[in-house]
């Protein structure tokens, strides 16, 4: 845990190998509530080979975007390159958090 965000969650996909991100969700998490979603995209100090949490040592909105917006669910993944395999690797995350309430 770190600052309420659960570390090094994995989403292993058949097509898209694994998928490594940190989540937030409300403490008052309602699975028949339907909830704004943050994908925080890191920076190059996030990168997954940095190692487990180092998207949220650099990036600082993230931690703040819940004070705009109650009850946010925040996600920020861990990219393992700076190409097609991450950005395809975000919309699947993206996608998954979007369609699962």
């Amino acid at each position: 845990m770190d600052r309420g965000f659960v570390l090094d969650n994995v989403l292993q996909t058949a097509d898209l190998g694994e998928i490594h991100f940190s989540l937030r969700v409300p403490d008052s998490y309602d699975s028949s509530t339907a909830y704004a979603l943050h994908i925080a995209l890191p920076g190059w100090e996030g990168l997954n080979f940095q190692g487990v949490g180092a998207n949220l040592r650099w990036e600082q909105h993230l931690f703040v975007s819940p004070d705009y917006v109650k009850d946010l669910i925040v996600v920020s993944p861990q990219l393992s390159d700076w190409g097609g395999t991450s950005a395809r690797q975000t919309i699947a995350l993206a996608y998954l958090c979007s369609a699962n309430k």
